[in-house]
């Protein structure tokens, strides 16, 4: 089906690809090198999406670490997180199809993650997706990052589409947050990292639960 949208921006972790082990069990090694008990996977789950620091932060807190122990978790956290990147990490059922779809119909397709972009380029190229977007921004490309709406709009200005043609598309609350900011459209997965009802109080535009409902919005 023809697409709606000229520019279709993804956001990485929890709407492409699950990796919510490899992060749970990189930060949950984290806190056992510092000394601190370990946190279940699904807490750390509600940390995901807005950033490496974000994640630790609310990690360490909840494992009764104090605040001033975060660059120490900083200094362990990505050597760690990079050796166990690709160990369970995988893209989410239609993922690539609907990407190659959209692009094959004419849309142009970028990535804006908070991920780190030195661990963005070795996951996604490892996982043989690198090439299929036009830009990739990860969360230290730019001073900003998600939900400050700056990526979106250096993508936007990069593929020179306008907003009112644009759909962000991500499974946070931050991801709603900076493409309203960024005055593109919205779409909300109900299958990542934030529940349904987190979602639906940023009222984005649309809430899918597969990505290949994305074609026919």
């Amino acid at each position: 089906m023809a697409h709606s949208f000229a520019l279709y921006i993804f956001d990485l972790d929890g709407t492409l690809v699950d990796s919510l082990k490899d992060l749970a069990c990189a930060v949950n090694r984290v806190l056992e090198v510092m000394g601190c008990p370990q946190l279940p996977e699904q807490q750390i789950h509600g940390y995901v999406g807005q950033g490496a620091r974000w994640l630790l932060e609310e990690s360490l807190k909840a494992a009764g670490a104090t605040s001033d122990r975060l660059e120490e978790a900083r200094g362990h956290f990505l050597p760690i997180y990079s050796e166990q990147l690709t160990t369970h990490t995988h893209f989410f059922p239609q993922a690539l199809e609907t990407i190659d779809t959209l692009s094959k119909n004419g849309a142009r397709v970028a990535l804006c993650t908070n991920k780190p972009y030195e661990l963005t380029e070795k996951l996604l190229k490892h996982l043989g997706a690198w090439e299929r977007f036009e830009i990739i921004l990860g969360g230290d490309s730019l001073p900003t990052k998600k939900p400050d709406p700056a990526p979106l709009v250096h993508i936007m200005q990069h593929c020179g589409v306008s907003a009112d043609n644009t759909l962000m598309i991500g499974d946070s609350t931050f991801d709603i947050i900076a493409g309203k900011a960024a005055g593109t459209a919205t779409c909300a997965v109900t299958f990542g990292n934030h529940d349904k009802n987190t979602l639906q109080d940023e009222h984005p535009d649309f809430m899918i639960e597969q990505l290949s409902q994305i074609l026919s919005l």
